[in-house]
């Protein structure tokens, strides 16, 4: 893995994290949903 990849993993897992923050505290998500389960959700 290169310093491009370990980067672009950082960021993307930022990234979601951050979705997931916004959907939760917005009530766009049931308070029943982890973060585990919001990865696994179709995202279209």
């Amino acid at each position: 893995m290169d310093l491009f990849q370990k980067k672009y993993s950082k960021y993307l897992n930022a990234h979601l994290n951050l979705l997931y923050f916004v959907g939760y505290y917005s009530g766009i998500f049931d308070e029943e949903v982890g973060f585990e389960n919001f990865l696994k959700m179709d995202f279209q």
